[in-house]
């Protein structure tokens, strides 16, 4: 899922935040200590953002019913002044549609849909740390260790099929060279007996020969 879209920058009491879906939901399923280290801190962000943006609303709203009272009596006073009748309709119409008002109500907008924005975050953390509660259960279920521990046990595995193999190498490879001796030694002995018979063969011409003679 792409949430590049539910990246956002916003500011809170003169302080100026980023969010980030992808980095805080994500959940890394080969690393689940570390997660569960950091779901406490990374839910305890959410909610402080959370909270700091609700009394900003809160703040930006009195500011508002402020504005709205103060401007409420003034359009009063000058209509009785002026001794013109005035409705509440009037009042209220002539209220809203001041542009210091209507910038107001603008970052109040503005200031509610972050608060939104939060809340689902911290939603989400909430429903994060389920997940990892799931996770982990099934784990233990299955009666496996860790992800992180399956992988370096993986590892140690294979280390020990290679090393295991390569032994298996210099085992088979051993008694090759042995019957290579054995050969040697059989040629070098075929050899010599042959000579000694050649040599006999010769002893016995030459006595024959002498015999002759």
């Amino acid at each position: 899922m792409d949430f590049r879209g539910l990246e956002k920058s916003f500011t809170l009491e003169n302080h100026e935040y980023h969010m980030s879906f992808e980095d805080d939901m994500k959940i890394d399923p080969m690393d689940l200590t570390n997660e569960f280290v950091c779901q406490p801190l990374k839910f305890i962000w959410w909610a402080q953002l959370t909270e700091i943006a609700r009394d900003t609303v809160n703040r930006k709203k009195y500011e508002m019913e402020k504005f709205y009272a103060l401007a409420d009596h003034e359009a009063r006073s000058r209509a009785e002044e002026m001794k013109i009748r005035i409705t509440e309709k009037v009042v209220e119409n002539q209220v809203i549609t001041n542009p210091i008002y209507s910038q107001m109500m603008d970052e109040y907008l503005g200031l509610k849909k972050t608060l939104g924005m939060l809340l689902a975050g911290k939603e989400a953390m909430l429903q994060r740390k389920d997940m990892l509660i799931s996770l982990g259960a099934n784990y233990r279920a299955e009666g496996n260790a860790e992800p992180y521990l399956l992988k370096e046990s993986v590892r140690e595995r294979q280390s020990k099929e290679i090393l295991k193999q390569t032994k298996e190498k210099k085992v088979k490879s051993q008694p090759v060279k042995e019957v290579e001796g054995e050969k040697s030694k059989q040629y070098c002995k075929t050899d010599r007996e042959a000579m000694l018979k050649e040599f006999a063969e010769e002893k016995r011409k030459q006595e024959k020969l002498n015999e002759e003679l």
